[in-house]
């Protein structure tokens, strides 16, 4: 039995943008859309950028465990490895969330769940709003365990960084004349 038990960190990053969710997930259910929202930090590598994010895609062995469906390379600025991630998905319900459980060099355990829910438009004070009514809140929650203790405080803030660049990438596509409030927390 392990005496030792790791940390696990969770960080949740949630913003409304001016987008159907139909139209969203459209957009972000494929690689070519997390590799848009991950520009210019970061690049992960696929078989096919065009793969869409299908329940085809949860991988069951014999013995009912999820395999990995391939492993991604994370590539600084497009083209120095950083790290990689054995992509594991566990669930996928179309248009409304997505949940990831995979194992990374520096994490053994990385946990990335999307959920996307039409919301109510918030009210704008300016009169240049976008006229779209569809609104969608994105939920993002990741949590992880680092491999080495000593990396778990580091890497919970380059987490939320590059999850507020996702979601200001996100906001930069499809918020134009839209403000959006992005919100990370710490759980």
């Amino acid at each position: 039995m392990n005496r030792y038990t790791y940390p696990t960190y969770t960080i949740q990053i949630k913003t409304i943008l001016n987008i159907s969710k139909t139209n969203l997930w459209n957009n972000i259910s494929t690689f070519k859309g997390v590799n848009k929202e991950l520009y210019p930090l970061l690049q992960m590598t696929c078989p096919d950028e065009n793969i869409k994010l299908t329940k085809d895609l949860i991988l069951i062995d014999e013995n009912g465990y999820n395999n990995p469906l391939f492993t991604s390379y994370l590539l600084l600025f497009g083209f120095i490895p950083i790290e990689y991630d054995s992509i594991c998905i566990v669930d996928v319900v179309e248009y409304s969330h997505f949940k990831e459980r995979s194992s990374m060099l520096l994490m053994s355990e990385w946990n990335h769940d999307r959920v996307l829910v039409d919301v109510e438009p918030p009210v704008q004070s300016d009169t240049n709003t976008n006229s779209n009514t569809d609104h969608v809140l994105v939920t993002d929650t990741l949590s992880f365990i680092p491999r080495l203790t000593f990396f778990g405080p580091i890497l919970k803030y380059i987490v939320k960084f590059l999850f507020i660049h996702r979601h200001s990438r996100l906001i930069q596509q499809y918020n134009k004349g839209y403000h959006s409030v992005t919100t990370a927390t710490f759980i």
